[in-house]
């Protein structure tokens, strides 16, 4: 319930921020100059802005979020009522975040037009970091500051402790699977040891006797021996279906606990494989925000096709993504459902 809440939340601010993204440049101000298509004003491209600042925050943290999830079932070991009493101050502590530092830039005037959207921008545009601009900015004078430091919070570190959690999830599911190798391995070889060990001293015994009786050479005391042995055959026989009763209710026993231990490694293995899906498709849709932000600041110079394949094709996708991955696990019967779980 905690995982499928916190996919929730992550679809709630992908979907909310790609509508937004959605609108392009529409909702920016009509007399913006050399920007197609605007046709709002100062209050809608802030709105636009608000929304997509809102999902750059919280995406990347519930995300990260999730990740611990999948780290405190795996390795932890946290009771539901543990983790549900961690996750209602998680989910508060993210949404607060989230809107405090979407709502910060409002009252600085740092909304306005950033080429094929709204967000934190200089207006006119280049006046706050071009050396050859005349005049000064009428909105968004620390739009460089304020806009690199909301590109590299929260998402580079955010990539940085989902990665060190993905480890620690790997290691925990890797450690399970060596324990469980070494209790098969060592339940094996000790039921080998007992089921050798007694019955073979056993038929030595009985093999020395026979052997010592066989060289009296007094036919009386051979046949009185044979009879002895009869005896003692007899109750080899019974020792031996008594020790192979034994043996199957422990090779039963061991395939079964074989069986449970399988099914918990497969358990684990499945669990960790959707948490690395979930981290992929996280790492996948927001890497090219940080390609993006580099070739800003080193050129200084807009890239639009890199722009718009970073913020207007791949981020939205994350939503998409994370939609395949929850599904690849539930049995679907329609065309749809049979194409996403060949994907």
């Amino acid at each position: 319930a905690s995982l499928v809440r916190a996919l929730m939340a992550i679809s709630l601010v992908d979907l909310v921020s790609s509508l937004a993204f959605a609108l392009t440049t529409v909702p920016s101000p009509s007399w913006t100059p050399h920007v197609p298509y605007a046709s709002g004003n100062t209050a809608t491209c802030e709105a636009q802005a608000f929304f997509l600042q809102l999902g750059n925050v919280a995406a990347p943290l519930f995300s990260t979020f999730l990740t611990f999830l999948f780290l405190a079932i795996l390795n932890l070991q946290w009771t539901d009522d543990h983790i549900q009493k961690v996750e209602i101050w998680a989910h508060g502590l993210i949404w607060f975040v989230a809107l405090a530092c979407a709502s910060f830039p409002i009252p600085l005037d740092l909304y306005n037009n950033a080429y094929h959207m709204c967000w934190i921008n200089s207006y006119p545009e280049g006046c706050d970091y071009k050396a050859d601009f005349e005049g000064e900015c009428e909105r968004g004078a620390d739009s460089v500051f304020y806009s690199t430091l909301f590109t590299v919070f929260p998402l580079w570190p955010s990539l940085l402790v989902v990665t060190i959690l993905m480890c620690m999830v790997y290691s925990s599911v890797r450690r399970v699977e060596q324990k469980s190798a070494n209790v098969d391995w060592g339940e094996r070889r000790s039921n080998t040891f007992r089921s050798s060990g007694p019955k073979s001293q056993h038929q030595t015994e009985n093999t020395m006797m026979r052997s010592g009786l066989s060289t009296v050479g007094e036919i009386s005391e051979i046949q009185e021996s044979s009879e002895h042995v009869n005896d003692e055959n007899d109750d080899d026989d019974s020792y031996d279906s008594q020790a192979s009763s034994a043996r199957a209710s422990q090779d039963e026993g061991y395939q079964r606990g074989d069986l449970f231990r399988k099914e918990d490694r497969k358990k684990s293995k499945a669990v960790a494989r959707q948490a690395f899906l979930f981290v992929v498709a996280f790492v996948l849709t927001h890497i090219l925000r940080l390609f993006a932000t580099l070739w800003w600041t080193i050129s200084e110079e807009y890239n639009a096709p890199l722009y718009v394949l970073a913020y207007d094709v791949m981020l939205p996708l994350q939503g998409w993504f994370n939609a395949l991955v929850l599904l690849r696990t539930k049995k679907l019967h329609t065309p749809e459902g049979v194409f996403v779980e060949k994907l």
